[in-house]
């Protein structure tokens, strides 16, 4: 089966006057049709970076080199036009703050309809809050952000990012804004979207046990390089190399913290 992405090679440094600094060296991985791929790594590994890079989402200081081919085309070359298409269309973006995405002068319906193919009718915006667990979906349209929860402020913005039947979501550490409670209902949520609508996933997170319930492969990034990329099951198995056994022992031992606290209580 041909991968829905392939990421060739990619590099993002900052050039300055005097010299620059590199924050993503020779990157690489695919994501196959319909799977999910966690990217994990301590803050500051670069995960964002890289998911931004993806389609070209950084600020004008930060070169960009390599290839990342969708369907063919390589977001990283591609004319500005055929970019904002792809952007349109196959790729959508979940980000971690939405009250700091969404724009608070507009109701959610006009959200919604930005966010829409041209021509989309008003069912299909109530049916998307529908899908992304918002209940009182007629009445969340004539809402502002600010007059929603974080967390229907989140399901929102996946209502928007599935919107337009991409072919895949890039998730970036997507439940860090909300309570514990409604961390796992947003998780499950996504991953039952995503194999529904046979999308792809590109989830970004810190936490692996998120990476060990939801992917179906793991890449690893350290220090601005991908260290490690395998199937979640071989990867939670047997890691090799040293970081990532670090990373799947901290975990485990983070699991058996909780649980014994769990029991205490």
């Amino acid at each position: 089966m041909s991968p829905l992405l392939n990421v060739n090679h990619v590099a993002v440094s900052i050039r300055r006057d005097g010299g620059g600094t590199d924050i993503l060296r020779d990157v690489s991985f695919q994501i196959q049709p319909g799977s999910a791929f966690a990217l994990v790594g301590e803050s500051g590994s670069g995960k964002s970076t890289l998911c931004r890079a993806l389609t070209r989402l950084l600020p004008s200081p930060m070169k960009i080199e390599g290839s990342v081919l969708l369907d063919s085309t390589d977001l990283l070359s591609c004319s500005n036009e055929e970019l904002r298409e792809m952007r349109r269309r196959k790729i959508r973006y979940i980000f971690q703050e939405p009250y700091l995405t969404l724009n608070p002068l507009l109701k959610i319906k006009t959200l919604l309809r930005h966010a829409a193919p041209p021509e989309t009718p008003d069912t299909i915006l109530t049916e998307s809050l529908t899908q992304a667990g918002l209940n009182n979906a007629s009445d969340v349209l004539t809402h502002y952000p600010h007059q929603l929860s974080v967390g229907m402020q989140q399901r929102v913005m996946i209502a928007m990012a599935i919107i337009a039947r991409p072919t895949l979501i890039i998730a970036d550490e997507p439940t860090s804004a909300l309570d514990e409670s409604l961390r796992e209902e947003v998780l499950v949520l996504l991953k039952s979207l995503q194999r529904s609508q046979r999308m792809s996933l590109l989830l970004v997170t810190h936490d692996l046990s998120i990476a060990r319930r939801y992917a179906d492969f793991v890449g690893v990034l350290y220090q601005g390089s991908l260290v490690e990329v395998a199937e979640a099951e071989k990867f939670f198995r047997s890691p090799e190399h040293q970081y990532s056994r670090l990373l799947v022992e901290s975990s485990l031992r983070s699991t058996r913290e909780s649980f014994s606290e769990e029991n205490r209580i």
